[in-house]
């Protein structure tokens, strides 16, 4: 099992209510597979770097969410599929997450 951060930039224009169902279906997926969720961090609305368009929906906001996870190779691929169906995601990114490297940014030192 690997260790990964889950980058998520969610439709703004979605409800409170929508927000959390799309983000426990996410969990229960990662769950269900039998991956853990270690932490969830909402950095709120911000505007976004620049205009994205995705499942037909144009944004100029976006809601941003980090999530790490526990997780296998290959059903973390197969969550990766299940996110691209998502329509409120309007772009999400994962990554592995090296032991060395992401206890270094915690103490806030640089890797290089």
């Amino acid at each position: 099992m690997g260790r990964y951060e889950v980058f998520m930039v969610m439709n703004s224009g979605m409800t409170r209510d929508t927000l959390k169902t799309l983000v426990r279906n996410i969990v229960s997926v990662v769950q269900e597979q039998s991956g853990t969720v270690k932490n969830i961090v909402n950095y709120g609305e911000q505007a976004l770097p620049i205009r994205m368009k995705r499942h037909g929906i144009k944004a100029t906001k976006g809601r941003y969410l980090l999530m790490e996870v526990v997780h296998d190779v290959q059903k973390v691929q197969r969550l990766t599929e299940l996110m691209k169906l998502e329509v409120g995601l309007l772009r999400f990114k994962v990554m592995r997450i090296d032991d060395i490297g992401h206890q270094m940014r915690r103490e806030g030192r640089k890797l290089f």
